[in-house]
This record gives C-alpha cells, structure tokens and sequence, in this order.
C-alpha cells in the first residue's frame, strides 16, 4: 500500500489488491439504502485492482492515546454493525484482528468513525458455505479453523468477533455496556460454533446503554 493524494487534495491510500478482495467490497457496498456498512469505502478502482482507499489511522494507534476512553465503548458498537454487515451480506471475513481495524476523527464534530478494511482472506459464504484450512492469524482465529475438518465461515468471523470485543471491553470504563459486551465476547467465542449467537442490533445495545446512563 502507498500513501498519496487525491484530485481534491485529500490523502488516500494506493491498493493493489486482487480482483477477488475488489469484489467482495462491491459486494458490501451495493446496497445503497445501508447508510452506514462500517466497511472501509472505496473511492475508486484503477484497471481493475488498484484501489483508492480513505486514509484513516489504525485502531491500536488510536487505543494508545487518552481519547479513546471516552469513545471506546462507540467504537465496540460500531465494530458490532461492521460485523453484522459482514454476516447479513453472506461474507466471512476471516481475518478480523486489531490491525484490520481503522478509525477516523471529524474535525469539526469530533465523532469517531470506524471501518474495517483487510479483505483478501474473504470468502463469499453463500457460494463457500464450508471451507477447510488455516486461514487468518494466530491468536484471532477461531479453534475449529487449525483443524483438519471443514468448518462454517460466518461461525468462524463471530468467535474473531469475540475476541476483538474482548479487547475493547478490555480499554472500557465501568458500565453497563462493558458487562454486556464481556458476556456477548464470551458466547461468540464459544468452542461450539453452533453454540455461537448471531451478532446483535448494535442499534438496540445503544439505546440500552443510553437508558442505563
């Protein structure tokens, strides 16, 4: 990847990416009634395989600085719709981790905006409704994908899912929210995929937060 600058004098990021990572998130981004996907935009295709990418700031760079105990417990939910964009539209991921996370401060209002970027590990679950091999990293993946048996892709994303919550609860402050997120961690990354829960309506765990304030 490498930086540079648009027409309009904005930095973005250069991508050569294969045809399969370019349709995978034209697959996420072809519903244009979903507002808001929390996967990382892409601003143009070049030939087919270079992509122009947003420039935005690694989720563990962003951890590391005092702003991100206020916006921590956001930024979980906003991973949680990523996810859930990723489950409803049939595409496992396969490589959810800190380091395929970015973020992004407005200027102006301050709202913190995250998105998920890293697809070339990405399946379509809907056509590979089972795969089989080492895929992702050690650490982020699920138990059942360094065996030798055929596994459910989209089972597989919510233990990842889990642990990156983990993470997050890890970096909260006391709350309401914090202790449902640990729970929510905990069920997805049970060592039964079946016994793994569908990822819920963040919408749904905002206002719940927002009640309990």
């Amino acid at each position: 990847m490498h930086r540079a600058e648009s027409a309009h004098g904005g930095p973005v990021i250069l991508k050569l990416a294969d045809k399969h990572e370019v349709e995978v998130l034209q697959r996420l981004h072809a519903n244009q009634l979903t507002k808001q996907t929390r996967i990382i935009p892409v601003l143009d295709v070049i030939c087919g395989r270079l992509m122009v990418l947003p420039q935005r700031t690694p989720l563990s760079h962003f951890l590391e600085t005092p702003a991100s105990v206020d916006n921590v417990g956001e930024l979980a939910l906003q991973f949680l719709e990523g996810v859930a964009h990723l489950q409803h539209s049939s595409v496992a991921h396969l490589d959810l981790k800190l380091d395929n996370i970015v973020v992004r401060r407005e200027p102006f209002t301050k709202k913190m905006d995250l998105a998920i970027i890293g697809f070339n590990c990405a399946v379509f679950a809907d056509a590979e409704p089972t795969i089989s091999g080492y895929i992702g990293t050690a650490g982020w993946s699920a138990p059942e994908v360094s065996s030798k048996k055929a596994y459910d892709p989209l089972l597989a994303d919510r233990w990842s899912c889990g642990r990156v919550l983990m993470i997050f609860t890890d970096r909260m402050e006391p709350s309401w929210l914090r202790e449902s997120l640990r729970i929510l961690s905990r069920q997805l990354m049970n060592p039964n995929p079946s016994q793994r829960p569908p990822v819920p309506d963040a919408t749904l765990l905002r206002l719940q937060a927002m009640e309990e304030r």
